[in-house]
C-alpha cells in the first residue's frame, strides 16, 4: 500500500512492545510533481488526517480513535451519537493559527469527511451526528462544521474548515454508514 520500511518496522516494534525512539524521515518530494506550495510532509499513513503546520514544521497525524455509535431517545425526538474515550485529545493546536489539514487518499476521489465540534464530559467526547424529531424530521447535528477540500496533488488533499475553529475539542469522521456500530475518528483540540 506504499507504506515505507521504517513505518512497517515501527508498527511491528510497537506490537512487540519495543520502545523505539522516533527518527524524523525526510519527505521525498519531486519538484516536478508538486503542484502547490503547500508543505505536505511525509503523509505516510493512507486515509489518515494530518494537521498542517504553517511554521515550516512537518505535518503531524491527528489522534486516531474509534468512535462508538449509539442512539439517544427522547419522548418525541432522538439522536445518533458519536462517542470517543478521553476528555481531551493529545494533539493540540494553538488558537489563532491558520487551521488546515491534509489527507493522503492515494487516489483522485475527494475524501468524504465530516468535522464535528464535540462536547467533553465524564472522560468522554461526544456529538450528535444526526437528530430526528417528530416535528422537524431528520437533520444533521448542530455541531457539524463545513469544510472545504482542495486537491493539492494526486492523492493529497487539503481540508480547510469553513470558519475559524474556536477553543474546544474536535474530530473528523467519515460520512455516516447505515447499520455501523463504530467509525474511525481523527481527534484534535484547540487551545
Amino acid at each position: 500500500a506504499g507504506v515505507s520500511g521504517p513505518v512497517i518496522k515501527a508498527m511491528i516494534d510497537k506490537q512487540s512492545g519495543k520502545v523505539v525512539e522516533a527518527k524524523p524521515v525526510a519527505p521525498a518530494i519531486n519538484a516536478a510533481t508538486a503542484v502547490a506550495p503547500v508543505e505536505t510532509g511525509a503523509l505516510e499513513m493512507m486515509n489518515h488526517v494530518y494537521v498542517q503546520h504553517t511554521d515550516g514544521q512537518p505535518s503531524k497525524p491527528l489522534e486516531k480513535l474509534t468512535a462508538g455509535i449509539r442512539t439517544k431517545q427522547g419522548f418525541m425526538s432522538g439522536a445518533s451519537m458519536l462517542q470517543v474515550d478521553g476528555g481531551k485529545s493529545d494533539i493540540r493546536i494553538k488558537s489563532g493559527n491558520k487551521q488546515s489539514f491534509l489527507i493522503n487518499t492515494g487516489g483522485s476521489n475527494l475524501p468524504e469527511l465530516v468535522l464535528y465540534k464535540v462536547k467533553s464530559a465524564k472522560g468522554k467526547r461526544e456529538v450528535a451526528s444526526m437528530k430526528v424529531s417528530t416535528f422537524k424530521g431528520v437533520s444533521t447535528g448542530e455541531d457539524v462544521i463545513t469544510i472545504n477540500i482542495t486537491k493539492i496533488k494526486e492523492g493529497v488533499f487539503e481540508i480547510t474548515p469553513g470558519k475559524v475553529l474556536g477553543t474546544g475539542e474536535y474530530f473528523f469522521t467519515g460520512k455516516p454508514v447505515a447499520n455501523a456500530t463504530s467509525t474511525d475518528a481523527y481527534a484534535f483540540g484547540i487551545d
